[in-house]
């Protein structure tokens, strides 16, 4: 869907006359990164106010998608797939949040933000067979990911210490979230370089 109204809004631009012919296939790989990017904030939005948590889906999907962009993770090929698999994770994970706000149990809920900042820290950044990164890239997403997961950290137990749960564990469910689409990929195995 995302693919074919970049397709359509590259096709308007051109019979509009305001890009050029040469340059139709960069504006609708512009067009769609740009989509793309804004797919999971629509997601939560929509999750979100099926399940009246708007704010919380925000507050979880904004350092999801910051941390995921440098810490890589599993992906799918099928669009569908992803789709559907990322509309049940939102769903589910917004479901923990509730649970965890609801329950005032933070005790497992911090056990697991902590795991998760250790594997972000660990295992960042996990390639994608779609953008394969340079030695040079991988240090650098590995200490903005690493960056990025002590910063959520720090926000939630300050957050914590200033009573504000309904604000921390969302954020924190974000990075829990990036940690936990990583973990599907420490299992893949890799061919060995020659």
């Amino acid at each position: 869907m995302i693919r074919r109204i970049s397709m359509k809004t590259a096709e308007w631009l051109l019979r509009a006359g305001a890009i050029p012919a040469q340059d139709r296939e960069l504006y609708e790989y512009g067009v769609y990164s740009v989509l793309f990017s804004m797919a999971p904030m629509a997601l939560v939005l929509v999750v979100g106010g099926i399940l009246h948590m708007s704010a919380e889906g925000f507050l979880l999907i904004f350092p999801f998608m910051l941390i995921r962009k440098f810490c890589g993770g599993f992906h799918f090929r099928s669009p569908g797939l992803c789709l559907l698999t990322s509309t049940a994770l939102l769903t589910a994970f917004l479901l923990w949040v509730r649970a965890v706000l609801r329950t005032g149990e933070y005790g497992w809920f911090t056990a697991a933000l902590l795991v998760s900042f250790a594997m972000v820290v660990k295992f960042s950044p996990i390639d994608s067979e779609g953008r394969r990164l340079t030695q040079a890239e991988k240090k650098v997403f590995k200490k903005i990911a690493a960056a990025l997961a002590g910063a959520t950290v720090a926000v939630c137990g300050l957050l914590a210490c200033l009573d504000c749960p309904q604000i921390a564990v969302p954020v924190g469910a974000g990075l829990i979230l990036a940690a936990a689409l990583q973990f599907p990929c420490l299992f893949v195995h890799k061919p060995q370089k020659e």
